[in-house]
């Protein structure tokens, strides 16, 4: 889906308009004036514009650019929005490296926001909201007609690219801060000076925390560390002069996907635990320099079109350091801090090559998991480094041997594209009434169980739930009436099986990969706390009872 002035044509604008959830500050209450769509009872079928434009009225909230709460009330989305700020979007866009996934349209709200809509059909879609007049004010207020509306425009675009979940009530600081450094890291790389980074931040934002949204400080903190980091990358440079500049001269977009600096091999920020990622556009690092540039050239370009197409960021990086890790930790280490992969929908892979240290590491999100049951590409990188990585020191460059190298991400690209990762059903209802509906099909037509033909299957769901148990207890389901978990994936797979009881009713057993837990803001679930959850479906219920087994994808906190 693009961006800029693009309309929806299969999308009338009540559609669009349902479910305006929450911008990405996902602020105010979980009374019946602040509950997103995700809350309003289950639709059935396909409404009419005049269903549709009720169902605004009664639950639509937004929240604004700082934070402060604010009901829409009526068919809020316009379809064509403003040339210059389409303009702004693109132009934002060309510096990352990433495609976009996510519309623009005008609507009437105080500022800007992420948020997601439904269409009639239940089907979500990023869409950023604003207020051309909003920009135009900041422009007048800051003193910057440029740079501060720029910067407010990134932190949106920073929400969608990253996958923030948007959720109705809740505390969101980490993702604010999170879509803060994005903000820095491309206004840098546009050219903009420090201060003219974090200009909107320090003019409009709050003094004090509030409860969705941290005070000025921290967010000001955040976009210098996007800043200082973006400079730092490029290197060769005296950032802490740079950082002190009253200007610096604006950068043409570039033509594609984001490359190596010229005259030098990449780098990559040092490893930070406590550190706030930053969505980064790069799909080939290479800090040897060594790699055919013609070759990476092409690969990015593949991976670049590949996230397009599909959604999934598959991301390689041949690396000097481990900085005292392993090359897996090392990799579920930039998954997060380069946060690669959408964070909603798990659908990030890193590849690690570390000749130095002569070891290969993986990190696949839960969803390219799924795909990549039977194939280790860590092995294939071991199998590289062993055989063609002394060619590339003697000869001074890889040369063919870079092609050897890529045929492991390329595999990866290869088992993920015919993956679904649209979320397709907004509750466990929702799931539920679309495999009974199948179910019914094939008895009454006398037809065998198709996978391809299954509506549930390996889908996703996003649903909100209580957590009841962390370490759901094994057994056979279908035979015994208890909560069980299935013991394989557990048992072979190393998932830890949590018990959750939906808002709708319905027992799930979600298998959580403990190695993703620092991948999310709210940390390890804790029972009996409520949360926003997607999972990938294994299978559904075996009797009305028994629960339904999804792969959980992500989580964020209600309450």
């Amino acid at each position: 889906m693009r961006y800029g002035t693009r309309t929806f044509p299969s999308l009338r604008p009540a559609a669009l308009a349902l479910a305006l959830c929450a911008g990405l500050s996902a602020c105010g209450d979980r009374g019946s004036a602040g509950a997103d769509a995700g809350d309003a009872t289950p639709l059935r079928g396909v409404l009419s514009e005049a269903e549709v434009a009720a169902e605004v009225a009664a639950t639509l909230r937004a929240c604004s650019y700082d934070g402060a709460p604010v009901d829409l009330r009526e068919d809020v989305l316009g379809t064509q929005p403003p040339r210059d700020c389409a303009d702004m979007v693109e132009r934002i866009m060309g510096f990352t490296g990433l495609p976009p996934n996510f519309v623009v349209g005008e609507a009437p709200i105080p500022n800007a926001a992420a948020t997601i809509l439904l269409d009639a059909q239940r089907i979500p879609h990023r869409v950023i909201a604003f207020n051309p007049q909003f920009i135009d004010e900041v422009g007048r207020a800051t003193g910057s007609a440029v740079w501060a509306p720029m910067s407010i425009m990134a932190h949106e675009i920073g929400h969608h690219l990253s996958g923030h979940t948007i959720t109705a009530g809740g505390s969101q600081p980490p993702i604010e801060l999170e879509a803060d450094k994005f903000s820095g890291f491309v206004l840098y790389k546009m050219g903009a000076p420090l201060a003219e980074a974090s200009r909107a931040i320090e003019t409009i934002v709050p003094l004090q925390d509030g409860p969705t949204h941290p005070g000025r400080e921290r967010r000001v903190a955040a976009v210098r560390e996007g800043w200082m980091q973006a400079c730092e990358q490029q290197g060769g440079q005296d950032c802490a002069a740079l950082a002190s500049a009253a200007t610096r001269p604006e950068t043409p977009p570039p033509s594609g996907p984001a490359t190596a600096p010229a005259g030098g091999p990449d780098r990559l920020p040092r490893v930070d635990p406590a550190g706030l990622p930053a969505k980064q556009g790069r799909f080939v690092v290479d800090e040897s320099g060594l790699l055919d540039a013609g070759l990476r050239a092409q690969l990015e370009q593949r991976l670049y079109e590949h996230a397009r197409d599909n959604g999934v960021e598959v991301v390689l990086l041949l690396v000097n350091d481990l900085q005292g890790l392993s090359a897996d930790d090392f990799a579920w280490a930039m998954m997060r801090q380069l946060r690669v992969g959408k964070l909603d929908t798990g659908n990030g892979a890193v590849l690690v090559v570390a000749p130095g240290q002569k070891q290969a590491g993986v990190a696949m999100g839960p969803g390219v998991a799924l795909a990549m049951e039977h194939f280790t590409p860590g092995q294939q990188i071991q199998n590289w480094i062993e055989q063609g990585w002394p060619v590339c020191v003697q000869q001074q460059g890889c040369g063919r041997w870079t092609e050897n190298l890529f045929m492991t991400p390329q595999r990866v690209v290869a088992q993920t594209a015919d993956l679904d990762w649209t979320i397709r059903y907004q509750s466990l209802g929702d799931f539920r009434t679309a495999a009974a509906a199948y179910s019914k099909q094939r008895i009454e037509q006398g037809g065998e169980y198709r996978r391809d033909q299954d509506p549930i299957f390996r889908h996703l769901v996003r649903f909100e739930g209580t957590v009841q148990n962390l370490d759901t207890p094994v057994g056979v389901t279908g035979v015994a009436p208890e909560i069980l978990a299935i013991g394989p994936i557990v048992e072979r797979r190393g998932k830890r099986p949590i018990h959750v009881k939906s808002d709708d009713g319905f027992d799930a057993i979600v298998y959580l990969d403990p190695r993703t837990v620092p991948l999310m803001p709210a940390g390890l679930p804790e029972v009996g706390q409520r949360y926003t959850l997607v999972g990938r479906v294994e299978r559904p219920a075996a009797l009305e009872a028994h629960p339904d087994h999804l792969h959980l994808l992500s989580w964020e906190r209600l309450d």
